[in-house]
């Protein structure tokens, strides 16, 4: 069914009609644009431990920063299956005995071979450390978890190359 409108009885009406449609739509999009122009405060976003990203005894299921690093220097697959290269592989940097998942080549303790975990723990609370001050001294929250990726890749980033 389709109206028709009938504009030669009633012409004016449907001028002041469409007038006042007009002004209507006009008044409602000054004030969208004016609140769009208010500065809001940011949504706060859902936070975690950055810690908690690379803490693993070894046992269970690795945790997301654990299974990055693992994964990026190839002892361990996308699942957290080690490699063989977990148990030991020659560093190509530098021709050091690599061990567990963060390639641990004897940084802190001398038998890496025996103590890869702590090693790990060692190396990357060095990296959380220094990821977490640039990270704020950038601008980023390291605990939203918006910036968990961005945190992960510095604390990689770190685990490659500490100095």
């Amino acid at each position: 069914m389709m109206i028709r409108l009938q504009t030669t009885a009633f012409p004016g009406a449907l001028q002041t009609g469409w007038l006042f449609l007009l002004l209507a739509l006009w008044m409602i999009t000054g004030a969208v644009s004016a609140t769009a122009n208010t500065t809001l405060p940011p949504a706060p976003n859902p936070t975690y431990n950055p810690a908690t990203l690379f803490g693993w005894d070894g046992s269970g299921p690795m945790p997301t920063g654990v299974l990055a690093i693992c994964r990026a220097e190839g002892n361990c697959d996308a699942s957290g299956n080690k490699t063989p290269s977990y148990s030991g592989h020659n560093d190509p940097g530098n021709g050091s005995k690599n061990y567990g998942w963060c390639s641990a080549n004897t940084r802190y303790y001398p038998t890496a071979a025996q103590t890869h975990l702590a090693d790990c723990r060692k190396h990357t609370s060095d990296g959380i450390k220094y990821a977490a001050e640039d990270m704020r001294k950038h601008g980023f929250v390291p605990e939203d978890r918006i910036n968990m990726e961005i945190f992960i890749n510095y604390v990689d980033l770190y685990n490659q190359s500490p100095a």
